[in-house]
């Protein structure tokens, strides 16, 4: 297994993707254990419609896998970085934690 560090992510988002869109898209994959998702999946979960555009450009850094079923393009989390968006949704929960609790 190919080991992944922070700083490949970093790469990624100060490449070309914008952070907050990013970790919606990390939190939600971690959120339902790396189930294939669509674009509408998010969508339900109040994140914005240029969603689709993101996790394409993620698809083609090579974070992500897709497939076509249905007339609808699914994506999750390759399984190399499944461990990654796993440790960043932990500290990105125990940040708001803080944060609300005005730590």
């Amino acid at each position: 297994m190919k080991r992944v560090y922070i700083w490949e992510y970093r790469n990624l988002v100060e490449g070309y993707l914008d952070s907050p869109a990013v970790r919606k898209i990390v939190n939600l994959f971690a959120r339902y254990n790396n189930r294939w998702l669509s674009p509408s999946d998010f969508y339900r979960h109040g994140v914005h419609t240029t969603i689709a555009y993101y996790l394409k450009a993620m698809a083609d850094a090579g974070f992500l896998e897709s497939k076509y079923e249905n007339r609808r393009t699914y994506y999750r989390f390759k399984e190399e970085y499944v461990p990654l968006i796993e440790k960043l949704y932990e500290k990105w929960r125990e940040i708001e934690a803080l944060a609300e609790n005005g730590g």
